[in-house]
């Protein structure tokens, strides 16, 4: 019971900071145009991958289904998220920023993922 709501609380923490902190930093940094779609579908798949690995949503699957799947899931997401932010760095800094920093906290982790599951 205790560790479930440990986990509860740490997921639902980082949540609310994939939410406030793109905000905060929009809100002060964010005076040129609006973000471009492709952004917004990035952002939204890249916090997608994240919700669906923190709540164990992998773990139900076939053993077989996340090992094919799992990790170029996870680097393609990545690659888009990078095409997105060269996209994005000459409409809107700010939000380039922070989806660059999303998706090199994601990328490192997905490079990590497949180094331990290789041994």
């Amino acid at each position: 019971m205790g560790i479930s709501v440990v986990m509860f609380g740490m997921i639902a923490f980082i949540l609310l900071g994939l939410i406030v902190i793109p905000v905060i930093i929009i809100g002060t940094f964010g005076n040129g145009s609006p973000p471009l779609k492709f952004s917004y579908i990035s952002f939204v798949l890249l916090t997608i991958q994240w919700t669906l690995y923190l709540t164990g949503f992998y773990v139900w699957l076939p053993v077989s289904v996340p090992d094919v799947a799992f990790t170029p899931i996870w680097f393609v997401i990545c690659a888009l998220a990078l095409i997105s932010v060269v996209r994005e760095w000459k409409n809107n800094p700010a939000v380039s920023f922070v989806l660059l920093v999303l998706t090199g906290i994601s990328f490192i982790f997905a490079v990590f993922i497949y180094g331990l599951s290789n041994m």
